[in-house]
């Protein structure tokens, strides 16, 4: 690699590590043809285990979203390149809790990654319903904010089909916001709505989930508390390979 485009990668991956967003939108608007070569290295890089430089900036979930659609327009292919573990970014800024603009820009651009289930079998709708979703290493410590019940709304809509998929965990997205910290009712019942539009009938997930009964309360019963406990002895077991 020439020093001139060595320089620019070291320059360009430090602004994204640290947020730096105005030098991000000088670096992609003053050389944008450095920057799709930069792109190619860095999607070929075996270090980076598949990871996009779409990926890499949508790690940081406060990107805006004029700046996601500039990589796109730079990068075309980006949005429907899967790293390593089966995920686009789409699945990293749901996991993140990127902007809703950030997030509308990316279906716009490739809507079939809301269908995509990575290797754990989740859509991008589960890691947004998932406060625990763990998206790289060292992310077991990290907290996250519920995503909004307009992102939520969104994701359901674009792909209302990834509300009825269980991921490798067996759970559904609904299930993903019951067991986690601060459930948004708002959210519960939205996810409901798209589940029996889906079913065309009252959906029951049997004995060991939840049951939808007709006024749109739901019953939790003891076996959902196995498998949030199952859930996590899963999650510690692939921490710890």
């Amino acid at each position: 690699m020439p020093t001139d485009e060595m320089t620019y990668l070291t320059v360009l991956l430090t602004t994204i590590e640290t947020q730096n967003w105005r030098s991000l939108e000088y670096l992609l608007l003053k050389e944008p043809l450095v920057f799709t070569t930069c792109a190619d290295r860095i999607s070929n890089s075996p270090g980076l285990n598949g990871m996009t430089i779409l990926h890499s900036a949508m790690r940081y979930g406060n990107l805006p979203s004029h700046l996601v659609e500039l990589i796109i327009k730079l990068c075309p292919e980006a949005p429907s390149t899967v790293d390593c573990l089966g995920r686009t970014p789409l699945h990293i800024a749901c996991g993140t809790r990127a902007r809703l603009s950030s997030i509308k820009a990316l279906v716009v651009a490739y809507p079939r990654a809301c269908a995509v289930q990575d290797v754990d079998g989740k859509t991008p709708l589960h890691l947004a319903c998932d406060n625990q979703c763990e998206l790289f290493a060292g992310d077991e410590d990290i907290k996250r904010d519920p995503t909004s019940f307009e992102t939520i709304e969104f994701l359901s809509l674009s792909y209302p089909s990834a509300v009825t998929l269980d991921d490798e965990d067996g759970m559904s997205p609904l299930e993903h916001v019951i067991v986690s910290d601060g459930a948004d009712m708002n959210v519960v019942k939205l996810l409901q709505s798209v589940t029996r539009k889906q079913y065309k009938t009252q959906t029951s997930f049997g004995s060991d989930g939840i049951i939808i009964d007709n006024q749109n309360s739901i019953l939790i019963n003891k076996s959902l508390e196995y498998a949030k406990e199952n859930r996590i002895i899963g999650r510690a077991a692939r921490v710890s390979e």
